[in-house]
Order: structure tokens, then C-alpha cells, then sequence
């Protein structure tokens, strides 16, 4: 049975982090392209399968992304909440964001793909048993469901057994949820309500990658044995290399890690599905010919590659474009079973492609406000700018949010324009807009894996590049220049139009003895004054007043005291009741995270701001008998 917490009466500060970084802007080198070119001619798709951030092994994700080329997935159940923090003092939902940005900095660097359920990292946990009692089996199996379905992987890797060899109860549980998810994702009649947007999908087995690891060897030479410490030429670097600075990336659990180099074997051992016997995509065809009728596209691809120009990637603009229209034109033939499938690697590939002649183009557009923040609703001041490096291409936008702009952009000469955009809601972190059990985070089914919020500001772009339409979705970041970092992008905050920040996390009450605790309020939305802020009364504790006028006049801050006392009928004498309620995180400046609040308060246009989520570390506001 699922279990709440009863939400704070007054304000939480909630987060949302951006990753800063100079590399969200960076230009394809010659080298990413010619890998990009190099993976159209692989139709493979595997997910790693865990329950932490740092249960991945990045080593093997990066060999499967670069070297193998295959669509490579990590979904990690939970975002590691209930881990430690070597940097500072925040846990919980605090540390569960900023270990999902360090999670995506380690995508940057390997090039795998960045998932999660649900699950809410309670901390530890002996067992299967009492892992599910918090995660809700059920709804997390629906969820693992969900995403297999969605990015029908042909191979399933776990990181752990579902017995005591896999260690504490949260690794256990991911073994068995992976197990049942491969087996029920193929089953119609498992979740069926979930048939109208994606279909069932049998993977082809289901591994687990064994390790020998803390005094325990589960490896043995009877399993199946793969080499992946390659060189990359390319890259100039070993997969050891590319690991070592994708795992140095979780630097919250502080796993710095040296680089490995030479021979470095990975070990799976059969769990479902056909057995692999020399490699993990035995018996699975990764080619174009897994699609009926695509020997033309084949053929294309296989051009596109023999003629690829380090000196001069533009030349591959016509080829590519025409590779973009044969799949545009291709119509799936229904009488194959695998038809959906054949949809999804079509659709997959178009992508590439699309991605392939912006980059080949020299094609780079940015939007950004040198505004941090805005009151939701408000007009959000931005500009856009564009530039096409490479020569004799015709590149155009062709509009910017449904304007018409068809402006023609001049080989290597910087565009730039000022639009005007508004967004209607708050940037509160999707999975903290409710409140939230011990065991996870309460969202909507079409939203589960996604890292970040899939709806933010943004400005959609056509651009038209050699006579083809190009679609393009851009974040819109605040760009400054620090003087230490230099040029850093930030997302945009948007925030409701009025916040509040209390005096302390705790609030202890003896005997029924009332207590004081400030509240500092902070507009936002300079266009408005007065506020008439109604506070919330929980369970088994009086507050007064139980209204606030607030009139800022000139100023943007106000600080109100609130008065606040336990009632009980039957109270023991010597009883103590404890009320916590989160404050606000720190800032870690190497990580470029930044703290965004919203409040749970009524204001006089009768909104509800965002509500706080429930959990441990002192992330809601609890009445306990007893301090413990």
C-alpha cells in the first residue's frame, strides 16, 4: 500500500539544475560525423538495465554506443537519493537532482542514452521484499514495461542477480523487475493500456554482465567472455580511456576514476531469452536487411561512407538529403510482425540523418536570455543566432515559433534576431510537482525515463538546408561570461510570481509550547504588490495567523512570523513533536547546478504553487511521536 506524507503548510525550495557547460553548444567535429555516418549502418539496440546512478558500467556502455554503434540505453530505477554527498550537505531529492545532471554529463562522455522510473532511492535496504513494500512493484513493472516497449531493446543487460549475490535489496529488486519486464513487455495482456501508444516487444535475451567486485568473483570461464578494451583511432582513446572520464563524472559519490588501457574482459551470464554463445547480438540482425525492402537505402548508406571527406563533409549534403527522402518515402508493410519495429528503426534513422546534414552543413543555432530567470506567463526576451560554416550550401531559416522569417544565411557570417516567448508554467522538475510517497516520485506513465523536464521554454526552428525542411527544437539557456568558467549556458528559470523561504529546517515543540518561525517572501512579479498568502494547517498542528496580507510597496522582500503549536486530546507528559521542513541547498560551483524555488501557498489569484514531495532527509513537514 502506497504511503503519503502529509504536505508542508508552509514553503519548500525546490530545484531545478542545468548542466553548464560550454560542450551544449559545441560543433560536431569531423570525427563525430564520421562515427555518426558510420552507426546508420547499425540497427542494434541494447539496454543496461540497474537501480542506482553509479550501478552503470560505463566502460561497456561506451564500447556498445562507439564501437559497436548500437543504440545503448542505461536506465537507472531510482536517481540515487538516497546515496552520500562528498561535495555537501544535501540529500534526498537534492542530492537525486544533482546526481541526475552528473548521470547526463556521463551520457555526454560515453554517448549512451539517460533514463528513469519512478523509483524513489529510500536508502538502504536488506531485501527484495522490503524494497517493493516502497517502490510498489506493480507500478514500477508497468513502468520497465513501458520503456522497453518504447525503445525495444534486442538485448537486456543487468547489473545484478536477484539474490543475495546482488548485494542490498534495491539491487536485488532491479534484477527481478528487469526479468519480469522482459518477459511481460511481450505479453499483450500485461498492460494493455499501454498497446495504444506502443507495442509489445519480445528482446531477444536478457544477460547479466557479472563482475568480480568487492571480494566476490561471480565470473566464470563457463559464461559468455567478451573483449572490449578497443582502441579507438578515431578517437585516439581506449573504451578504458572514454570510461575512466565517464565515471569520474559521478562526483557527488566521489569515484574518480584512472584510466584503463589493453585487453579488459566483461563477463554475462545467461538469465532468459535465446543464449548468446560468441556474442551478445548473436542471432540478431543489425543490418538494413532486418527491414524488408531496403537495399536502396543500404546502398546509400554504404556511398555515403565510402566517399566521406575528413577535408570537405559538405560534399556528403546531396547524398545525405536524398538518404532523408528515401526515408521520408519508405511505407511499412503491416503483413511483417515486426512491422512496428521496422517503424521505430525508420524513424531512428531519419534522425541520424537529419542531425548528420545540419552537422556536415556546419550549421549552428543557439537561443538564449541574458535574463536568468522569469515570472511564468511573462514575456521571455530572447535571441536567436545562427551561423553555416560550410561553403556553397545553401542553408535558410525558414521560420522561428510559426513566424516566417526565410532568412538565407551567408557562408560563415553569424545571423542574429530578437523574438519575443512566454511559458505558461513553472520549471519545477516534472517528477516534484506532486507530492511523493518514501518509496517514488507520483507521475504520469508517458513521462517515465525522461532525465529532465520533456517540456520547457523552447523555440522550434525550420530550417532548410540544399531544398530540404529540417525541424529543430532548441532549449533557450541564459548565456553569460563568467570570469573563472568563461562562456557558460544555463537553462532559463521560470518562476511562479511570489516565493518564500523559512528560517530554519526544524521546529521542535515540548508540552504543546508554541514556537516562532519567520518567513521570508520574495516577489517576482514586479508588476503586482499585494498578495493575500492563506497557510495551510496539517494534521495535529495549529498555526496562526492563518492569512497574510503581504503589500510590498517598493521593496521585494517581506518577512512574516508565524506562530505554531501541536494540540492533542491524549498527550503524554514529556512529549515532544518535531516539524521538519527542507531549506535550501547549497550551490556547487564546479557542477554549475542552481537552486530554483517554488512555494506550496494559496496567494489571492487562488493558485496553488507547486506542492512539496514527501520523503526522508527532512524533505517534507512530519509530526512524529518523539524526536528520533
Amino acid at each position: 500500500m502506497r504511503k503519503t506524507i502529509s504536505p508542508l503548510f508552509f514553503i519548500l525550495i525546490a530545484f531545478i539544475f542545468g548542466l553548464s557547460t560550454k560542450s551544449l553548444q559545441a560543433q560536431q567535429s569531423v570525427v563525430d560525423i564520421a562515427i555518426s555516418l558510420q552507426k546508420l549502418n547499425h540497427l542494434g539496440s541494447v539496454m543496461y538495465f540497474a537501480a542506482h546512478p553509479d550501478d552503470e558500467n560505463t566502460k561497456l556502455i561506451a564500447w556498445l554506443a562507439r564501437e559497436r554503434k548500437f543504440k545503448t540505453t542505461y536506465l537507472s530505477l531510482t536517481r540515487g537519493d538516497g546515496g552520500q554527498n562528498l561535495l555537501g550537505t544535501d540529500l534526498g531529492i537534492n542530492l537525486g537532482i544533482i546526481r541526475t545532471q552528473e548521470l547526463l554529463a556521463a551520457r555526454q562522455v560515453d554517448k549512451g542514452e539517460q533514463l528513469f522510473s519512478s523509483a524513489y532511492d529510500f536508502g538502504f535496504s536488506k531485501t527484495h521484499e522490503e524494497t517493493f513494500k516502497f517502490w510498489d512493484h506493480e507500478t514500477i513493472l508497468r513502468e520497465a514495461v513501458w520503456l522497453i516497449r518504447k525503445y525495444q531493446p534486442d538485448v537486456i543487460i543487468t547489473r545484478f542477480p536477484p539474490d543475495p549475490r546482488g548485494g542490498h535489496g534495491h539491487h536485488q529488486a532491479s534484477a527481478i523487475l528487469a526479468h519480469e519486464a522482459f518477459l511481460a513487455a511481450a505479453d499483450k495482456n500485461k498492460f494493455p493500456e499501454q498497446l495504444n501508444k506502443v507495442s509489445t516487444w519480445q528482446a531477444k535475451r536478457l544477460v547479466w554482465n557479472t563482475a568480480n567486485f568487492g571480494g566476490q568473483n561471480n565470473t566464470s570461464d563457463d559464461q559468455l567472455k567478451i573483449d572490449i578494451g578497443h582502441y579507438n583511432t578515431l578517437l585516439g582513446q581506449s573504451y578504458g580511456e572514454v570510461s575512466a572520464q565517464s565515471r569520474s563524472q559521478h562526483k557527488t559519490q566521489g569515484f574518480g576514476s584512472a584510466s584503463s588501457r589493453g585487453t579488459s574482459f566483461e563477463y554475462f551470464d545467461h538469465v532468459a531469452g535465446e543464449k548468446a554463445n560468441t556474442d551478445l547480438f548473436d542471432g540478431i540482425n543489425t543490418s538494413w536487411s532486418r527491414i524488408p525492402n531496403t537495399s536502396a537505402i543500404q546502398q546509400l548508406v554504404d556511398k555515403i561512407n565510402k566517399e566521406f571527406n575528413f577535408q570537405n563533409p559538405q560534399q556528403s549534403i546531396a547524398d545525405l538529403v536524398a538518404l532523408k527522402k528515401l526515408l521520408e518515402g519508405y511505407t511499412l508493410d503491416k503483413k511483417y510482425s515486426q512491422h512496428a519495429n521496422h517503424g521505430f528503426w525508420i524513424a531512428q534513422k531519419l534522425k541520424e540523418v537529419e542531425e548528420l546534414i545540419l552537422a556536415c552543413s556546419g550549421f549552428w543555432v543557439d537561443v538564449y536570455s541574458a535574463q536568468a530567470s522569469f515570472v511564468k506567463g511573462t514575456k521571455i526576451n530572447a535571441t536567436v543566432e545562427a551561423i553555416a560554416y560550410a561553403k556553397d550550401i545553401e542553408v535558410e531559416i525558414v521560420s522561428i515559433d510559426g513566424k516566417t522569417i526565410h532568412q538565407k544565411l551567408q557562408s560563415n557570417k553569424l545571423w542574429r534576431d530578437n523574438i519575443e516567448t512566454s511559458y505558461a508554467k513553472t520549471t519545477q522538475p516534472y517528477w516534484l510537482v506532486q507530492p511523493h510517497s518514501l518509496g517514488r516520485f507520483d507521475i504520469p506513465l508517458e513521462v517515465v525515463g525522461h532525465p529532465t523536464n520533456p517540456d520547457k521554454p523552447q523555440v522550434k526552428l525550420i530550417v532548410k538546408v540544399e531544398n530540404t525542411n529540417i525541424h529543430i527544437v532548441k532549449d533557450i539557456h541564459h548565456r553569460f561570461v563568467d570570469p573563472v568558467k568563461g562562456e557558460v549556458h544555463n537553462p532559463i528559470v521560470i518562476l511562479p510570481a511570489m516565493t518564500a523561504e523559512v528560517s530554519s529546517s526544524l521546529a521542535l515543540s515540548t508540552n504543546q509550547q508554541a514556537r516562532q518561525i519567520d518567513i521570508t517572501f520574495t516577489r517576482h512579479d514586479l508588476l503586482r504588490s499585494s498578495f493575500n498568502v492563506k497557510v495551510n494547517q496539517p494534521e495535529g498542528w495549529k498555526v496562526e495567523p492563518s492569512t497574510l496580507e503581504l503589500d510590498f510597496g517598493a521593496s521585494d522582500k517581506i518577512t512574516k512570523t508565524i506562530n505554531h503549536s501541536t494540540y492533542r486530546k491524549k498527550q503524554q507528559k514529556g512529549s515532544r513533536y518535531i516539524l521538519q521542513q527542507r531549506r535550501e541547498a547549497l550551490l556547487y560551483q564546479n557542477t554549475g547546478l542552481r537552486p530554483y524555488p517554488t512555494a506550496d501557498m494559496v496567494s489571492n489569484d487562488g493558485n496553488h504553487l507547486p506542492k512539496p514531495p514527501a520523503g526522508k532527509h527532512g524533505t517534507s513537514c512530519r509530526i512524529s511521536r518523539r524526536c528520533r
